[in-house]
């Protein structure tokens, strides 16, 4: 298996409550092994995953279908 980190960048609006959903909501995603946003920077969300399972495009799109506006950002 491989581990691949990539980073989401989300509206700085995004409340609290929506952080904690979609964290939880990306993080239970099949082939993604973790998912929180940045203490410092409560407006990235990274992401470890398996390409293998799942691309981060597909994560991506995933986080968009949920409504909010996103941007990958590789590492």
């Amino acid at each position: 298996m491989n581990i691949v980190d990539f980073l989401i960048h989300v509206h700085p609006d995004l409340s609290v409550g929506e952080r904690r959903k979609l964290e939880a909501d990306v993080g239970g995603l099949k082939g993604v092994l973790s998912a929180h946003f940045n203490a410092e920077h409560p407006h990235l969300l990274v992401i470890a995953h398996d390409p293998e399972a799942i691309s981060s495009a597909k994560i991506l799109e995933h986080v968009g279908e949920r409504g909010v506006l996103a941007t990958k950002i590789g590492l």
